[in-house]
């Protein structure tokens, strides 16, 4: 132990050295040209840039004090293990990048957001049954309620059953992200005529998404009305493997060349326990913690990305279409078909 600390002193005291004078040289950059110092804060990657440096080398150093020139060229495993540790941690810090956001949204509002939503194998998320979260409208919050579906109803609403009954298909548009339940379109139009609704809408749906939902909805609800929303970004959601949303990235629901496709993967993106950590100690620990918990689903995602990225390429999978006419066209036949097999002869 004592020859092994004396042969890594000097190094690591010059990597410790570096650090401290690449920490002195930050501070005093950001304290001595404070518009270069803003500009690097409002730069998406700017914070991380000296992080990043500072971390490459404290890697430098842990590969340098575990190398051994005798166990490298006589130890298959241990080379293994030395030319896969520096990918391995620089993967590991990638994560943790990742994964801050991640724990902020938690302490912040995790309560409020953490058990709205849950992935689904066909509409690539949706919302919890019965579930109740907040959405921030001005300088407060207002109560979001979904009943045993994910359709959005006011808080204590019960469905009546009347007819006309209106199915409504969209985005955040048509779900009412900025405004109450009883203040929303589709609210007001089935009492405006006496009837029952059905807000199938979900925040940051596309064409695709719509298509799905008025499919299964169409024939288990049979409404008397079908609203569909028209927006020229519901096109864009719907030429893509993936979507970002709450931190996740997952697979969804896509058109291509031949038509409707099904999420390249089973999606797990929003398997993130924000409402666990909301009033948990905000400290290392308990970061470590979240860490641990969170990183198995990007791994997930990473690791299917990359496998749905060489099959893309070797044409296993279909591309997504890239033509929002055609795209649009498409999604039109597909709202006709359900509609087609409940009207009368």
């Amino acid at each position: 132990m004592y020859s092994f600390i004396k042969k890594n002193a000097g190094f690591t005291a010059v990597i410790i050295l570096l650090v401290l004078f690449i920490q002195f040289i930050q501070n005093s950059l950001f304290l001595s040209f404070k518009e270069l110092g803003k500009w690097l804060m409002e730069k998406e990657s700017g914070p991380f840039i000296i992080s990043h440096f500072k971390v490459f080398l404290l890697l430098i150093w842990f590969l340098g004090i575990i190398y051994s020139k005798r166990l490298f060229q006589s130890s298959i495993i241990y080379k293994i293990f030395f030319l896969l540790s520096l990918p391995f941690l620089m993967y590991a810090w990638n994560l943790k990048l990742r994964v801050m956001p991640l724990y902020n949204l938690a302490k912040e509002r995790g309560d409020k957001v953490g058990k709205v939503y849950i992935n689904d194998n066909v509409f690539g998320y949706t919302h919890a049954p019965f579930s109740t979260g907040y959405r921030q409208l001005g300088e407060g919050d207002i109560i979001i309620h979904h009943d045993a579906e994910g359709f959005r109803i006011p808080v204590n609403f019960v469905h009546s059953g009347k007819r006309p009954g209106f199915l409504v298909l969209g985005c955040s548009v048509s779900y009412g992200d900025a405004c109450r339940a009883e203040k929303t379109f589709p609210y007001l139009l089935s009492k405006s005529m006496n009837g029952d609704y059905f807000n199938a809408s979900v925040s940051g749906y596309g064409l695709s998404q719509m298509v799905l939902k008025a499919e299964k909805y169409i024939n288990e609800k049979h409404p008397d009305y079908v609203i569909v929303q028209y927006s020229p970004w519901l096109a864009d959601r719907s030429k893509t493997y993936y979507q970002n949303f709450l931190g996740g990235k997952f697979p969804i629901p896509y058109f291509s060349k031949k038509g409707l496709e099904m999420p390249v993967f089973s999606p797990k993106g929003l398997k993130m326990p924000l409402a666990d950590f909301k009033n948990t100690p905000n400290n290392t620990w308990d970061f470590s913690k979240f860490y641990l918990k969170v990183t198995p689903v990007l791994a997930y995602q990473d690791i299917n990305s990359m496998i749905t990225r060489i099959k893309s390429v070797l044409g296993i999978i279909p591309k997504p279409l890239n033509d929002n006419e055609k795209l649009r066209n498409m999604a039109t036949t597909e709202f006709i078909r359900p509609v087609k097999g409940i009207m009368p002869e």
